[in-house]
């Protein structure tokens, strides 16, 4: 890289992490401000406290400080440099102004990386422990005389009959984490052994694959079948705790073609150019301060059309999540970029 590419890749570093830092202090304080009494009932001491503002932040914004700040340090570095007339000395020596336009994008690129590595690592981890703070305790499954179907967790089973602690002629669904139909068991009968673990007696099983729904289930026969009917189980709660981890397990997951997996993959990759892309815009709307003489218009711009990518991102992917169908999703992405690599080559030599 050349020295002078080098020397505003720096600056474009310098700023980045300086608007990373004022973005999430202010995020901390607001924070602070608006969940104070939440926080207080979660956590009594000032470092938990901390400790609970720094993971909430993580899970719930990391994902857009980056690019944001990523976008604020290369416009920034350019707008600053075109306001100063160092572009315009540039030009004049013969040096073209896209030499600092491929060290910044040269540095967003090892960006987009780091925070696709960070989002799928630490932000996961955030917020599977939010989700573990908000899982409450697990209610008592209760059962009733009579011919009565009940639900618990993944789980919609139906007794014909109770006999002091022990119930007949039990029939169980067992649902996967998408709420498919995964098992069948049949029982003569059962008995509550440990909250919530129950025992059936001469079980017939009927496992299904929900990914082939034409394929007849695989039938087994089983003296005693052991099920944890948990309430915190529930196919709803299952979903959200497989869509909060790492994309190289959603890729592994058998249900990954189901609208909400595939649309989350879908929406988790898109996110790995979405720093470069917001560098890419940037860069000329710097470079075009020194035209207008003032970081105002062109922070004005490149605000809308940030804003405008991201509700059309957001939008896209509960449409992917609805219906299974991800180009919107990444035609909105891709005409983001061909309008700021349009705006980066228009932009004077």
């Amino acid at each position: 890289m050349p020295i002078l590419a080098r020397h505003y890749a720096g600056r474009f570093l310098v700023h980045f992490f300086g608007a990373l830092f004022i973005l999430a202090t202010f995020l901390v304080i607001v924070e602070l401000l608006l969940d104070l009494e939440e926080i207080l009932e979660a956590e009594s001491t000032l470092l938990g406290m901390l400790g609970l503002v720094v993971t909430r932040i993580t899970a719930f914004y990391l994902p857009y400080l980056v690019p944001f700040a990523a976008f604020i340090g290369a416009f920034l570095t350019a707008g600053l440099a075109a306001r100063s007339r160092e572009i315009t000395a540039m030009k004049a020596g013969g040096v073209s102004p896209m030499t600092v336009a491929w060290g910044m994008l040269a540095i967003a690129a090892w960006i987009s990386v780091v925070s696709f590595v960070v989002d799928e690592t630490a932000v996961r981890w955030a917020e599977a422990d939010l989700r573990s703070r908000k899982t409450g305790e697990a209610t008592t499954i209760a059962v009733r005389h009579g011919r009565i179907w009940y639900h618990t967790g993944r789980y919609i089973y139906n007794i014909k009959g109770i006999d002091g602690d022990k119930v007949h002629g039990v029939r169980i669904y067992e649902r996967d984490h998408l709420g498919r139909l995964a098992r069948l068991i049949e029982a003569r009968s059962g008995r509550k052994a440990v909250e919530p673990l129950w025992r059936f007696e001469d079980a017939t099983l009927r496992d299904f694959d929900p990914d082939r729904p034409r394929t007849p289930p695989k039938v087994t026969e089983a003296a005693l079948v052991e099920v944890e009917l948990a309430p915190d189980q529930s196919p709803n709660v299952l979903r959200e705790s497989l869509l909060e981890e790492p994309i190289w397990v959603l890729l592994g997951e058998a249900g990954r073609a189901h609208p909400s997996v595939s649309a989350t993959i879908h929406r988790r990759l898109s996110q790995v150019p979405l720093s470069l892309a917001f560098v890419l815009l940037a860069v000329p709307l710097g470079f075009s301060v020194e035209s207008v003489r003032n970081l105002a218009k062109p922070a004005l711009e490149g605000s809308l059309a940030v804003a405008a990518l991201l509700s059309t991102r957001e939008y896209a992917a509960q449409l992917a999540g609805a219906n299974g169908s991800p180009w919107l999703l990444w035609t909105t992405l891709g005409v983001f970029a061909v309008y700021a690599a349009l705006r980066l080559y228009r932009s004077p030599r």
